[in-house]
């Protein structure tokens, strides 16, 4: 949702300026029809991502821009910028009926705010979207707040891949080689714990239950912080492998083992 909102907003900062400004400081490269260009600065827009008849409004718009560049077919369009900074940009994403959960976040109805972030060889070729992200932060509505968000992203068709990143949250600091989210399309993250899998490696972590229950409300009761962690996970929330290498909780325990989660406490 991210990379969209940099895409959209950035399309968004280039509309008042005509075909003619915009061809100077972009070409077509390669068999592709596309936008290269070395350097995108966006500050303060609000972009509104809303669920319309046959699909997400963000096409239509970005549609109506691309048509006054280049005749681009959508199946061939590719665009990378050098460095893109973002800051304090609002998203707003709805989709359908809200499901306005008693906690956490309401994925049909999102309001990213404040976000802030500068994006190295940012690159949308065709579905997939991709770069570096650099101290990204940001806050949803329903209170989860990301302090620092660092590393390399792909997101492809309810794929996200994220390398060498760390995730600084209001009472988390995760540090992941890898990880990967997998649904069969966006609609599966409506149901995250059970329908996204989770492929990851994390080290020297810090992970407080109170950050993950916005994504899955059922942890809030946990009430748990675990301390550096170092672990791989597989399987989705509520049908979870852990290999743990290391991990501190408490004032003074520590495990390590192969953990099967299945099923969610009452």
């Amino acid at each position: 949702l991210f990379v969209a909102a940099l895409l959209a907003t950035a399309a968004f900062a280039q509309s008042g300026r005509s075909a003619k400004e915009i061809r100077q400081d972009n070409f077509v490269f390669g068999p592709k029809v596309g936008i290269s260009a070395p350097y995108q600065n966006i500050v303060t827009n609000t972009v509104a991502l809303k669920q319309m008849l046959g699909g997400m409004n963000i096409g239509y718009q970005l549609g109506g821009y691309m048509r006054g560049i280049l005749p681009i077919k959508k199946s061939n369009f590719s665009l990378k910028v050098k460095d893109v900074f973002v800051q304090n940009v609002n998203l707003v994403v709805e989709q359908g009926e809200h499901r306005n959960p008693s906690y956490g976040i309401d994925y049909s109805d999102m309001h990213i705010e404040h976000i802030t972030a500068l994006v190295d060889d940012f690159t949308v070729d065709q579905g997939r979207i991709g770069g570096y992200i650099r101290n990204l932060s940001a806050v949803e509505h329903c209170g989860f707040m990301v302090q620092n968000f660092t590393g390399h992203f792909l997101v492809d068709k309810g794929v996200i891949d994220l390398r060498d990143f760390e995730v600084m949250a209001a009472h988390s600091d995760i540090r992941i080689k890898s990880l990967v989210l997998k649904g069969e399309d966006w609609t599966s993250y409506k149901d995250f714990i059970r329908n996204v899998r989770i492929d990851g490696e994390l080290y020297k972590s810090t992970v407080s239950s109170s950050d993950i229950a916005h994504f899955a409300p059922q942890l809030l009761p946990w009430n748990l912080m675990v301390r550096d962690a170092s672990a791989t996970v597989k399987g989705t929330v509520a049908d979870m492998s852990i290999s743990v290498q290391d991990i501190k909780f408490g004032k003074g325990s520590s495990l390590y083992g192969d953990v099967r989660l299945r099923g969610l406490p009452n």
